[in-house]
Formats: C-alpha cells, sequence, structure tokens
C-alpha cells in the first residue's frame, strides 16, 4: 500500500507544475530537462567574468517560495521575513527562519560561490562553514529574481526576490 502511495505521489509530481510565486511558467519550465537554459557556454572564461556572475548574487534576498517536485508541493514562504544576504566575502548568511515553520535550511552563516562547470555553465554552490560539504545548484537570475534547485530531481526549487542592493 505504502509503495502504491509513493508512486501515485511520483506520478503526480511528474504531471504538473505548481506556479512558483514571482517566477513565471517559461522560468519554472526550464528547470525541466536540458540545462541549456542556464548560461551560455563561454570558451576561455577568465576570472573576471567568475567575478561578474558572482556580482548578480551580492545582496539580500527574501525567500518567496520552496517548490517540493516529488511531492508536488510549493510552500509560500513569503508572509515570513526570511532573508539570503550574499557578500562580497562569499559568506551567504540566511536570516529569520521561525522556529514554528518547516523549512530545509538553517539560520546562519555558509560559504558560497559561483563556479564554471565543463560544460560552460555556472552554478551556485553553497557550503557549510567549517565542514567541507558543498552542494551545487544550476541557477537562473532575472529582473531581481532569483530561483536555484533541480527539476525534476527531489531537491527543493528555492525562488528569492532582491530586496536590497
Amino acid at each position: 500500500m505504502i509503495l502504491l502511495y509513493t508512486m501515485l505521489l511520483f506520478m503526480a509530481s511528474c504531471t504538473s507544475n505548481p506556479t512558483v510565486e514571482g517566477v513565471d511558467d517559461n522560468l519554472i519550465s526550464s528547470f525541466e530537462g536540458s540545462d541549456e537554459h542556464l548560461n551560455p557556454s563561454v570558451e576561455g572564461v577568465d576570472n573576471i567574468l567568475l567575478i561578474n556572475e558572482r556580482e548578480l548574487f551580492i545582496g539580500k534576498w527574501k525567500l518567496m517560495s520552496v517548490f517540493m517536485p516529488l511531492i508536488n508541493e510549493l510552500n509560500d514562504y513569503s508572509m515570513h521575513n526570511i532573508i539570503y544576504e550574499f557578500t562580497n566575502n562569499s559568506l551567504l548568511t540566511v536570516l529569520n527562519i521561525p522556529e514554528n515553520i518547516e523549512y530545509r535550511a538553517l539560520s546562519g552563516e555558509y560559504n558560497y560561490s559561483v563556479v564554471l562547470l565543463d560544460s560552460g555553465y555556472f552554478n551556485l554552490r553553497i557550503g557549510l562553514l567549517g565542514l567541507g560539504v558543498t552542494f551545487d545548484y544550476p541557477y537562473q537570475i532575472s529582473n531581481n529574481k532569483l530561483v536555484f534547485g533541480y527539476l525534476p530531481l527531489d531537491v527543493p526549487l528555492y525562488s528569492l526576490e532582491k530586496i536590497e542592493q
């Protein structure tokens, strides 16, 4: 019975895609299938390009929503003031996560960087300070909106809006 329920949940997650608050359907659908939408492949990329790409992140971002693809669930966090602050010195600080909500991150400080993959695309790398554990995420930045995560895998898709440079 549990197996049947799990299969039904999986099938439901594959057939529909709810709208993520503040992000249009084209942006969400671009995370499905091909990775070609992330960033154009660039020959001979140097440190200046990586620095310019990283500067897009610098500032304060408000978490708007998190989409959980495996269970086809959209969690709206826009009424909370959960802030992701990206600094010049590669530090990401997550602030204001209320204790009474279920959320897959903890308030605190993390390392971050923008990395260039062999394919020529960029990923956002977030690391746990002092533990040597990192997570790489494809991302899209457009019109002061940031979306990062993987679809259709069981990795949350985070949607943030820039609130301060």
